[in-house]
């Protein structure tokens, strides 16, 4: 007995339950029922709980259910299933088609059986009155057909199949060019009219010389003469890089894979295929790293400071500097390769392992002092040293150490490590907290600054601990220039400095200083010569005017913080009353945010999208909505920025995918539900996974998922976006980039990753009309968009003008009040309940739907 599972995943493999009627398939029937003079013929496919006529003729209804199709028991048969007289077969006497229209009486069924053994469904005959068995040459004449219902639905694969790979030719980014064996050029794909400059009619049937540098023709010409008399294809199977060459007669990088098709029964080749990408961003990607490590050569060789680089399991030196090896008082040359043992007495050797050894049992920058024997006398060096991991998890020692004989003693030593931050050298906050109460007990009046670095954490778990550390230093070293004598600078906390300032008089002042500090703190900073956005936020308050203590003046300064962090304009800061009041606010949206959607504070809300060239609705974004019990309705950026400070941002991101994927399964028709990622979920642990198992769990499929992200995701960890981004698109998820030219938008975001969907923010079409700059940049996106075969959707339609315009640049979907505006779903239950078998809600400047 064939296997019900196998049998249904032939039968969908075909592609072809609800496709369209077909002459050939529709010339069958009207033959079955003229041959065997019966009212009824039908073409019937078996699914797991309907039978489908893919050919039909004296019968109205497309398809029956599964438990009352007389076809059900004849694909269960390998010979003609045939009943004379339904009402006398206890299984057919009682069936509705037998009892009811169309009141069957006869059938015989010629089960469909592939090559494989699996049987798809029935050629069949149907008689509403009682008949004689078939005679043995009508029966061969019904398997006959049969077999051809059979064939016919193999050529129905193959013409799918034919579709599938001209689009995937059409519309690779590669170029797929294809060539016979005397060089002559026969297909080429639109990638490659844009890769060379040449449009398909120009190109095939000329020379594949058309692309080639001269001087590597003769060659290429050599080694098709070769493979003409029988050899092999050297480059076959393999993939090269070559130069190529251009209409406009440039040379430029490619990457070649080459395969080729021998003549059936000969063996001999017959023409080849190639895949040809460009890859010229690659190359001076790799030019641009050997300028980057030429840079790291020259600033370590100039470092002020001794550094070196050890092997962490043999312990040998593979790197120094010209200082290192000038205080060892060895050559340079001579100290790669060997030991601490080597280079030092037993005692000193000792102890250096031993601190070796602490660095590779624990993460982080270790600080050591002591003094070292090397050319000249004793000195007291200190050195930070950290472990740290090559690509292939190879581990190292890193150490950087400074001469710091001059200016450190004993008790110097204690006072320092009492009062200040062993990572940068400033005050910490006890000291700083005794700066303040003294400044106090003298009657000074001075201005505090903390400035917080937003994304400190986020660089601590991108680039590990010591290059945030790294970048700690460089931000104190920084705003200490900044200082003028009497001012104090301190660390107050892992992410957070505080400026002291006295003499300041006029609120201008203190927001000048306060810009200077963001400045140090944000920007122009570089880890291994890569340069970091950061971002930071700045709290002021005034003694003794916002506080007439020095605890009272941090409270102050700590609220006036916090607002900054909230504000999403502004990032400095200074105390206000008032603030008090917003803070308790805001701590209490922080404690009652973790279970809003439990206690059904918190609710979904849809947006439709419409389609132009449709003209329905296509698909909803979602969005979140929360009407807090007493503090009303609050803002989703509020919330949503407060999830993203206190880390619960992939908790809350978890539910609301959830929700949304849930409740768009049970959507009928199929439609796209759009959900917003936030940067916090993207960088989670394993949200691709997270994403799959959502879709498992709720059985919408991939396709209809569709997760926009912001252009600013791509501006910090590309690297780890982009992986999080392939992984999605693997799943089959659908990627859209929103509010597209907002940001830092450019084309490099298209050759770092294949989008599905760009979304123009909402802001460029509410000004369209009356902004040259914003109707400008509406069109150059939609342009983008069609030459990339990107769809562009435009956000924020509100009149029918706005409308107007999107239809005449060519948009292909749209959004916004004038299509619907956010609600639950239910509100659009005539869209996602499809009870006439289309979607009928129009859009358009004469019909419109919320």
């Amino acid at each position: 007995m064939q296997s019900e599972k196998a049998r249904l995943a032939a039968l969908h493999s075909y592609a072809i339950l609800d496709s369209p009627g077909e002459s050939q398939f529709d010339h069958i029937v009207e033959l079955v029922r003229s041959l065997f003079d019966t009212p009824i013929s039908l073409v019937s496919l078996v699914d797991a709980d309907r039978q489908w006529f893919k050919a039909k003729a004296g019968l109205d209804a497309p398809e029956t259910p599964r438990d009352v199709a007389f076809c059900s028991y004849a694909i269960e048969s390998s010979e003609i299933f045939e009943i004379c007289d339904a009402t006398q077969d206890d299984r057919f006497a009682d069936n509705p088609l037998v009892t009811g229209d169309p009141h069957i009486r006869y059938y015989a069924g010629a089960p469909l059986v592939t090559e494989h053994g699996h049987r798809l469904g029935t050629l069949c005959a149907i008689d509403t009155v009682v008949r004689r068995p078939l005679d043995a040459r009508q029966r061969e004449i019904l398997e006959r057909l049969a077999r051809i219902v059979v064939d016919e639905i193999e050529l129905y694969r193959l013409r799918v199949v034919g579709r599938v790979a001209k689009l995937v030719s059409e519309t690779a980014s590669d170029a797929l060019i294809f060539a016979d064996c005397d060089n002559v050029i026969t297909g080429w794909n639109p990638a490659a009219e844009r890769m060379f400059g040449w449009t398909a009619a120009e190109a095939i049937g000329r020379s594949l010389a058309l692309i080639m540098p001269e001087r590597h023709r003769d060659r290429h010409a050599d080694g098709l003469k070769r493979v003409a008399q029988g050899g092999a294809a050297k480059l076959h199977g393999k993939v090269v890089e070559l130069e190529a060459l251009r209409r406009d007669g440039t040379e430029f990088p490619i990457e070649l894979s080459l395969a080729n098709w021998q003549c059936q029964g000969s063996g001999r080749t017959e023409g080849f295929a190639s895949i040809i990408r460009d890859i010229s961003n690659r190359k001076a990607m790799e030019a641009e790293r050997a300028h980057a490590q030429q840079f790291v050569e020259t600033v370590i060789e100039n470092l002020p400071s001794m550094l070196f680089v050890k092997d962490a399991e043999t312990r040998q030196y593979v790197r120094t500097n010209t200082l290192a090896a000038d205080m060892i008082g060895v050559d340079r040359n001579t100290v790669i390769g060997r030991t601490d043992a080597d280079l030092f007495g037993d005692g000193e050797a000792d102890l250096l392992r031993k601190r070796d050894d602490m660095v590779l049992e624990s993460d982080g920058v270790h600080i050591f002092e002591g003094d070292m024997a090397g050319n000249g006398p004793p000195k007291l060096v200190r050195t930070k040293r950290v472990s740290f991991s090559d690509a292939g998890g190879k581990r190292y020692l890193l150490g950087i150490s400074d001469d710091i004989t001059d200016h450190m003693r004993a008790e110097e030593k204690v006072a320092y490590l009492a009062n200040h931050d062993g990572l940068t050298g400033l005050q910490n906050r006890k000291a700083f907290m005794t700066d303040m109460l003294e400044r106090n007990r003298s009657g000074q009046v001075f201005d505090l600054l903390l400035c917080n670095i937003i994304q400190f954490r986020r660089i601590n778990e991108i680039h590990g601990r010591p290059a945030a550390d790294a970048l700690l230093v460089q931000i104190a070293h920084r705003m200490k220039q900044l200082l003028e004598p009497g001012d104090c600078l301190a660390r107050i906390g892992g992410n957070e400095l505080a400026v002291l300032r006295t003499g300041v008089n006029a609120d201008a002042d203190r927001l000048r200083f306060a810009q200077k500090v963001l400045v140090a703190a944000t920007s122009g900073l570089r880890i291994g010569g890569v340069e970091i956005a950061l971002n930071a936020k700045i709290g002021g308050a005034l003694f003794p005017r916002d506080g007439d203590t020095p605890f009272a003046v941090m409270h102050a300064a700590e609220l006036a913080l916090n607002t900054a962090r909230q504000d999403k304009e502004r990032q400095i800061r200074f105390f206000e009353p008032g603030m008090d009041v917003r803070a308790r606010r805001q701590n209490r949206l922080e404690t009652d945010l973790p279970g809003a959607f439990e206690r059904g504070e918190m609710h979904l809300a849809f947006q439709p999208i419409a389609g132009l060239e449709s003209g329905r609705i296509e698909g909803f974004e979602t969005l979140v909505r929360w009407h807090h019990p007493e503090l009303g309705r609050i803002d989703p950026e509020t919330f949503i920025a407060l999830a993203e400070q206190n880390d619960s941002i992939p908790e809350l991101g978890e539910t609301i995918l959830a929700r949304a994927v849930a409740e768009a399964a049970g959507w009928n028709p199929p439609l796209s539900v759009a959900v917003n990622v936030s940067p916090g979920q993207i960088y989670g642990r394993d949200f691709p996974g997270n994403v799959a198992r959502q879709l498992d769990r709720s059985g919408l499929a991939p396709e209809r998922l569709e997760l926009e992200i912001t252009e600013g995701m791509l501006l910090d960890n590309r690297d780890t976006v982009i992986a999080a981004l392939h992984a999605l698109k693997d799943i089959g998820v659908r990627i859209s980039i929103d509010d597209f030219g907002t940001g830092y938008s450019s084309m490099a975001y298209f050759d770092m990753f294949p989008f599905d969907k760009v979304k123009i923010d909402q802001s460029f079409v509410r000004k369209a009309h009356e902004s040259k700059h914003a109707s400008a940049v509406i069109r150059a996106i939609i342009g983008l968009g069609k030459d990339l075969d990107i769809p562009v959707v435009a956000e924020g339609l509100e009149t029918d003008a706005d409308l107007s315009l999107m239809l005449e640049l060519g948009c292909a979907q749209v959004q916004g009040f004038l299509i619907g505006k956010p609600a639950p779903i239910e509100t659009f239950e005539r869209v996602i309940i499809d009870r006439t078998g289309a979607s009928t809600t129009q859009i358009g400047p004469a019909r419109r739907t919320a």
